[in-house]
């Protein structure tokens, strides 16, 4: 019976420790949130870079880390809400200042801040606008600590359009760390401020490295049209044609590469020069190796870009012809054809049986643009 007594006397005062022990803990954790609570509703109450450093004792790239794990373990008991991003852009500020090469901050601050899911954020436009512009600030952050300023003032002030120079002399290549750093801040340039002019200056800077993607050149001329600088997509293209060729079919797509190229830098372009390169263009058009057509680096696959680009421009500058006479835009070119402001309507080189690409006027960029059309038998 005393064995039993003092058995049970034992296990209470067991039970008693780790219950006062569970008890404490818990008031501590919640102290712990109650704190962390704190710096997300008043980010302004975190420590200055300065004073992190000073607290830090020198190890200001562990105090980084601790920072960050913090911020990633808010961002997920918080990730169905926006609540996160009340302090993700200072939490990231004070990282990156920590440690400006802790690149996982920049990477996962850019994807998140200025992104807005309607069906669980409920934001005004006053804060989405302001995480996008914060998000900005920190991508421009990004590229100031991994990217050299010289080599992409130089990429810019030059306005080189050989896209092969800016991988091969030493004043272009390799201007950062990571091709992907420019990348990402070509994304938010793009598609959510709309602002062409700076998404094709960070794309130029994409493609100056050398371990790039392969599409990052071909996006680089792309963009060049989408800031009114159709002329230079067209010379870009060419210039990659003529750089591309290795074949003895390639040679032939290269010399024609070098005709148009000159051609156009002589002669206006007029539907009658456009008429004429198309039916050339046709004779390098190998019908029975389809997939020659449809390989990115191939010498035709630039040509072919470089018509569309031509295409495009001599319907731009019809359509201003048209908007000075009638005050409003052409829709489609068979509207300027039949105004008798063009004597050719161009055709793009990808028709199909089933779809084909046709041009149009595109008022949300107020130019003209290309769109796939569809027929079902």
């Amino acid at each position: 019976m005393k064995h039993i007594i003092k058995t049970l006397l034992i296990m209470f005062i067991i039970f008693w420790v780790i219950s006062w022990f569970w008890q404490i803990n818990n008031a501590n954790y919640k102290k712990h949130l109650e704190i962390k609570q704190v710096k997300v509703d008043h980010p302004e109450l975190l420590p200055d870079a300065t004073s992190a450093k000073f607290i830090s004792s020198g190890y200001s790239n562990v105090l980084a880390d601790k920072y960050w794990l913090e911020a990633i373990q808010y961002i997920w008991w918080n990730a169905m809400a926006s609540e996160y991003k009340k302090y993700l852009y200072e939490m990231t500020e004070l990282i990156t200042d920590l440690n400006p090469y802790f690149e996982k901050p920049y990477l996962i601050t850019q994807l998140l801040l200025p992104n807005v899911n309607v069906r669980y954020e409920n934001l005004s436009q006053e804060e989405i606008d302001k995480n996008l512009e914060n998000s900005i600030k920190i991508w421009e952050k990004w590229v100031k600590n991994f990217c050299d300023a010289t080599k992409i003032d130089t990429i810019n002030n030059d306005k080189e359009f050989d896209l092969d120079k800016l991988t091969s002399e030493e004043k272009y290549k390799n201007p950062c760390i990571s091709p992907m750093v420019p990348y990402y801040l070509w994304y938010i340039y793009h598609f959510y401020k709309k602002d062409w002019a700076n998404a094709a200056k960070y794309y130029k800077i994409t493609a100056a490295n050398v371990d790039a993607p392969d599409w990052a050149k071909v996006l680089a001329a792309i963009m060049q049209w989408k800031w009114w600088d159709r002329e230079k997509s067209i010379l870009m293209f060419l210039n990659m044609a003529i750089n591309m060729s290795v074949s003895e079919e390639d040679n032939q797509c290269k010399n024609f590469a070098i005709d148009i190229d000159n051609t156009i830098k002589q002669t206006a372009i007029t539907g009658e020069l456009l008429e004429i390169i198309e039916e050339n263009r046709k004779k390098l058009t190998w019908e029975e190796d389809v997939n020659k057509l449809i390989l990115w680096n191939s010498c035709l696959n630039f040509v072919n870009k470089a018509t569309r680009e031509l295409n495009l421009f001599y319907l731009e500058n019809a359509n201003k012809d048209y908007y000075n006479k009638t005050w409003k835009n052409a829709d489609t070119p068979q509207i300027l054809f039949n105004n008798g402001i063009i004597n050719y309507i161009p055709i793009d080189f990808q028709q199909e049986k089933h779809n084909w690409i046709e041009y149009f006027y595109n008022p949300e960029i107020w130019k003209y643009d290309y769109k796939m059309a569809y027929k079902n038998d």
